[in-house]
């Protein structure tokens, strides 16, 4: 999950495979993915959206994941922010996208 989070502007769906929530979100998921994935922030940075499953306690604890699904996104700087808002929204993750970016 490291390589995904540093490094540039990803946008990291972490999930369970038994979590009833994921699977639910994972249909809005690749549609987001379809409209957002290599498009460009204002300020030029390819955006990737990728899914990441785990439970592994130490990367929990690292990346503060307390719940399913949780969405981080990181920036070139290394940044890490997480979404809280409306999941269901693709201009609202873009908006998040966008904020972390900066």
């Amino acid at each position: 999950i490291a390589s995904c989070l540093v490094g540039s502007e990803m946008c990291i769906r972490d999930s369970a495979k038994w979590c009833g929530y994921c699977t639910q979100f994972m249909p809005k998921w690749k549609e987001l993915k379809g409209i957002l994935d290599n498009t460009k922030t204002t300020n030029g940075k390819t955006i990737k959206l990728h899914t990441y499953e785990s439970e592994e306690k130490e990367i929990m604890t690292q990346y503060n994941i307390k719940g399913y699904p949780t969405i981080k996104c990181s920036n070139h700087k290394g940044k890490v922010l997480e979404f809280k808002g409306d999941r269901e929204s693709a201009s609202d993750i873009k908006e998040f996208i966008e904020k972390c970016s900066k």
